[in-house]
């Protein structure tokens, strides 16, 4: 049995009548399919309305397609890609976005190689970002980047605002921890209603995955949720009650 080299893969494959996509994946047909989701050249491509620049060996995708494609549940795909983009496998760079999760695979060209007489285009692997509208958040947010202190907004309104978080987002641990990553947030730009519509967001996948996948979903610390921009990934999702 070979066990060097490599063998090139179409993606017509997916085409198939025996590549059935409404199965469950393996981890394995997981990873692979990651590997022929990315892009084989830099190109600007369209994504819920928005233009998102991908470079060699990245893909535009959120949890939720990745989720229906494979037939896992969004938690597992989330722990899925949190396991591929550990520092124990380094197998995938990850960024979110509004609406949009930016997949990286790392050493992209190990896995396909381009031919000899190309030169090689290397994906950045520490800070590759999408460019786009990203309608509905600061585009210095999507980014990222630092933005000077909203000298206008008092304690006083912050205070309140976080007391109202706090209450709708009712898991009462480390209220402190949480503040301050509030504050931090809205310092930087991002308004109350986008954190709000973020909280929602959250609190409705977890009560989908109660009532559709009879699951009981952790939820996160208020501080980790404001703090690790997990709130990102929630901003478009709304819960669907059962038919």
């Amino acid at each position: 049995m070979a066990t060097k080299g490599y063998i090139k893969i179409w993606r017509k494959i997916w085409d198939d009548p025996l590549f059935d996509s409404r199965r469950v994946f393996s981890k394995f047909e997981a990873w692979i399919d990651l590997i022929m989701l990315a892009a084989g050249k830099d190109k600007d491509i369209d994504f819920l309305g928005d233009t998102i620049h991908l470079k060699r060996g990245q893909l535009a995708t959120s949890q939720s397609r990745l989720a229906k494609r494979w037939g896992w549940s969004r938690w597992k795909v989330n722990k899925f890609l949190e396991l591929l983009s550990s520092k124990t496998v380094q197998k995938l760079s990850i960024k979110l976005y509004h609406k949009t999760t930016v997949i990286t695979v790392l050493n992209y060209n190990k896995y396909n190689p381009l031919p000899a007489t190309e030169q090689p285009q290397i994906v950045p692997q520490n800070d590759s970002r999408p460019t786009g509208t990203n309608k509905g958040i600061s585009k210095d947010i999507i980014n990222n980047k630092e933005m000077p202190e909203k000298k206008n907004i008092s304690d006083g309104q912050l205070k309140k605002e976080f007391n109202e978080f706090w209450g709708f987002y009712d898991y009462n641990v480390s209220r402190q921890d949480a503040f301050k990553a509030f504050k931090t947030l809205r310092r930087k730009g991002v308004e109350f209603e986008t954190i709000m519509t973020a909280a929602k967001g959250y609190l409705g996948f977890l009560k989908h995955r109660r009532v559709h996948e009879n699951f009981e979903q952790q939820k996160k610390y208020p501080a980790g949720f404001l703090r690790y921009e997990y709130w990102k990934d929630y901003l478009e999702f709304k819960y669907k009650p059962p038919m």
